[in-house]
């Protein structure tokens, strides 16, 4: 009964105490942002396991923490770590949340790209198609709204209409963990993704620690909003190898024009604790959209994605791949896909599949695949599956002289290798095989 009490507490207060870690130097819009984020908080309460969407992110470990303002400070050569070959002159880094000019280089973008602080673009290169924020406003969560609250200058991608830049955007998230015994320091970057008209561009968002090795004692509370003119391509990678004490929550909210493509690939490895809520909105006929996502669920993790795809007009496709793997007894895994085909969506295309491995006694995946159709003239598709692997599939491989934990090894690691794949940077895919091999190494000893 005492523990029952002390959460409830824990949780009124949390957000009082998170609001007191507020960035004070904004200027504009992001000052408007912060006022309407602020006085929607006031009576908002933390999520609890009776809400649908957060029945089973349990959000004690956070909760219960000290949250404390960021302190450290990043070198070249921390940065070096998570360069890869494509971006190596088109990267912005961003410091527990605040913008870093002398470890960011941009200089290989090109004509019609411009990237930097909010506060320090110009008239000219405003591009914006709403108020700042207003996806945030219209269908975040607390954690959403607390980024806009608390954070610093929004980070922000432009692209000029019929521009396309030359190299993929790599936006790199650095964290710092507290040094205080049950502290938690806190970081709430933003970024702002606006693309004109038949303009394209590629976006890597990549999360980590600011020192590896560490205990991982931070919060990493992030925000992305893509805003998309007609006929804009988007071709986003969201990388998640926080550390594995780390409590991870991220929201990406996409407003898709006429005739525009956005493709995500999502890849969930890192942080006790870690969410992504994707939100997509279509506006306009004709549109393409693609999610592929995996997540790696080790020991004591918790790895959530929640998903929204929203259809109001015709002639539209949406794929969505959704795999995960529990290698651990005291893992989990989480996927809540909804896509809901409107009355006037007609003759849409919508394909939904989420195919899961558990490989230890006691790991657990919850799933919730929803595709809702209320239009009639439209092609649709949706598939479950959770397994262990099929013995038929390691004897293929022993029958041809191949031990049974090689065979095993294999299985698992081409399972991951479908939505790997498509991140099209081959440093990057490297990057991310090291870890999940590495990952599924320890779980089979």
């Amino acid at each position: 009964m005492e523990d029952s009490v002390s959460k409830v507490e824990a949780e009124d207060s949390w957000i009082s105490k998170a609001l007191a870690i507020q960035n004070s130097a904004l200027s504009g819009s992001s000052v408007d942002l912060q006022s309407v984020a602020t006085g929607l908080l006031s009576s908002a309460r933390v999520p609890t396991a009776k809400q649908e969407a957060w029945r089973f992110t349990d959000l004690l470990s956070l909760i219960k923490t000290s949250l404390e303002a960021p302190a450290a400070q990043a070198s070249d050569e921390v940065v070096n770590d998570y360069v890869f070959k494509e971006a190596e002159h088109s990267r912005v880094v961003m410091v527990d949340g605040v913008y870093s000019a002398s470890l960011s280089d941009c200089s290989g973008l090109g004509k019609g790209v411009s990237v930097g602080p909010l506060s320090l673009m110009t008239e000219k290169e405003n591009i914006s198609m709403g108020p700042l924020g207003s996806q945030t406003m219209e269908a975040g969560s607390v954690f959403a709204q607390l980024n806009a609250a608390c954070g610093g200058d929004v980070m922000v991608v432009r692209v000029e209409a019929g521009e396309r830049s030359q190299a993929p955007v790599h936006v790199l998230y650095l964290s710092s963990s507290s040094q205080t015994p049950g502290g938690r320091a806190v970081s709430h970057p933003r970024l702002l993704i606006q693309v004109g008209e038949d303009a394209h561009v590629e976006v890597v968002e990549e999360f980590g620690p600011l020192k590896s090795g560490g205990a991982g004692q931070y919060f990493c509370n992030s925000v992305a909003e893509v805003e998309m003119g007609v006929g804009a391509g988007v071709t986003h990678s969201v990388l998640q190898r926080q550390e594995a004490g780390a409590v991870h929550v991220q929201a990406t909210f996409v407003k898709q024009a006429e005739r525009s493509a956005y493709s995500l690939n999502d890849v969930a490895l890192g942080a006790e604790l870690g969410r992504h809520d994707v939100t997509i909105k279509q506006e306009g006929p004709c549109t393409d959209t693609n999610m592929a996502h995996f997540q790696l669920a080790g020991r004591g993790q918790v790895l959530d994605a929640h998903t929204s795809l929203q259809l109001d007009y015709p002639n539209s496709t949406s794929n969505q791949l959704h795999k995960c793997i529990v290698s651990e007894s005291s893992g989990r895994g989480v996927f809540d896909g909804n896509v809901k085909v409107n009355k006037l969506a007609q003759k849409t295309d919508a394909k939904q599949l989420s195919r899961n491995l558990l490989l230890a006694p006691r790991a657990t995946v919850h799933l919730k695949p929803n595709l809702q159709i209320i239009a009639d003239d439209v092609k649709c598709t949706h598939g479950c599956t959770v397994s262990d692997l099929e013995e038929e599939e390691l004897f293929y491989f022993q029958a041809r002289g191949i031990d049974a934990a090689a065979a095993r090894s294999m299985l698992v690691f081409s399972f991951c290798q479908e939505v790997i794949q498509g991140v099209p940077y081959q440093d990057l895919r490297a990057r991310i095989e090291s870890q999940v091999k590495a990952t599924l190494e320890e779980s089979m000893k």
